[in-house]
């Protein structure tokens, strides 16, 4: 028998992973605040003189209906769109901290993805291509002065 506060998976679409508590379904919106998520870019934007959204969005790689969806608080970025995102937008690290936060998210540490995208913000590197280059192994000749 279970108890009424155990939290059992459910099944799924897209691999997304919901969780069922009593009568409350957790997904990936729940720990999102879509609000805050689009209020920081703005911010972001503003204190980066980023003018056009289209540089930013064609920067980290996605399409511009998924930068509206993000931007009009419909909804929150997925794990690899908030990724995107910190390179489009150019962030410091604890820029890129503050803004996954509010998607609910973080850095995990030893996790290769994340390590990797640390390792450009600090180095900034903030183009996708040249990302994929570093997280590929090939950034050593890419990058080689």
């Amino acid at each position: 028998m279970k108890s009424s506060n155990q939290i059992t998976p459910k099944k799924s679409i897209k691999s997304e992973i919901d969780f069922t508590e009593g009568e409350k379904i957790f997904t990936k919106d729940s720990f999102c605040d879509k609000k805050a998520v689009a209020r920081y870019i703005n911010e972001l934007m503003i204190k980066k003189n980023l003018i056009l959204a289209s540089e930013v969005y064609k920067r980290a790689g996605i399409s511009k209906q998924t930068w509206s969806h993000i931007f009009s608080e419909q909804t929150c970025p997925t794990q690899e769109n908030a990724r995107r995102l910190v390179i489009g937008l150019k962030c410091t690290l604890p820029e890129a901290e503050q803004l996954l936060a509010y998607c609910g998210m973080c850095f995990v540490p030893g996790n290769h993805i994340d390590d990797c995208f640390k390792a450009c913000i600090q180095h900034e590197i903030f183009n996708m291509v040249d990302v994929q280059l570093y997280m590929s192994g090939q950034w050593k000749t890419a990058f080689a002065a």
